[in-house]
């Protein structure tokens, strides 16, 4: 294999990254309530290419660290993503045959950030999207076809935006929360790979799905 030397990465180059994907988004103006959320179906990773690094601090304080000093409306969207993420990943996992990964990760969320999400739900007056998330889980455990996890995984997504809806009409805060979620992503990915290669491939999912 050929030693690749680490990419260089600037501030600018994710947050140049962040905003063409919220010009997107935003590109409806007032009709966006009316449209879907934009949802891109990515290739899954292909663990035996080489990785280039990026310094970023990964594992779960670079998720903490992606809404450390947000504002309440921008760490709302940040998060409701970020736990999003983790049943997007742990789809993968269940589609590449890893059922015990997958279960496991499905339930990462969970562990890590769920009753400050429940308490944010609660005060925006939305549904509480853990029954969704319980029944996604419950999914995977009961190694149902692949067809049932994406059915539960979407109604899982259907349950975020949901809850997402109180906050996404205001095109600074989504613009924000989606630069926090692309360094959320970048601080996985970082802590997911050491001397060029995958060493975490949980955290390696995680940055791909968030």
């Amino acid at each position: 294999m050929t030693q690749t030397p680490p990419r260089q990465t600037a501030p600018r180059r994710w947050r140049n990254l962040a905003l063409a994907g919220a010009a997107v988004g935003f590109a409806a103006g007032p009709m966006a309530a009316q449209v879907a959320p934009l949802r891109v179906t990515l290739p899954a990773p292909d663990l035996g290419a080489q990785l280039w690094t990026v310094q970023s601090e990964g594992g779960e304080g670079g998720e903490a660290g992606a809404v450390a000093g947000a504002s309440q409306e921008v760490a709302y969207l940040a998060q409701l993503s970020i736990v999003e993420g983790h049943l997007v990943a742990a789809a993968q996992f269940y589609r590449n045959g890893q059922v015990d990964d997958a279960i496991g990760l499905s339930y990462h969320p969970e562990a890590e950030m769920m009753d400050a999400v429940r308490k944010s739900t609660a005060e925006h007056g939305v549904p509480d999207i853990t029954p969704a998330m319980q029944a996604f889980s419950a999914t995977l455990e009961a190694k149902a076809p692949m067809a049932e996890i994406e059915a539960a995984l979407a109604a899982v997504s259907a349950a975020v935006a949901a809850a997402q809806a109180p906050e996404s009409g205001n095109l600074s805060v989504r613009t924000d929360a989606l630069a926090r979620l692309v360094k959320a992503s970048a601080s996985e990915y970082g802590g997911s790979i050491e001397n060029g290669e995958v060493s975490d491939v949980m955290a390696y999912h995680e940055s791909h799905a968030f």
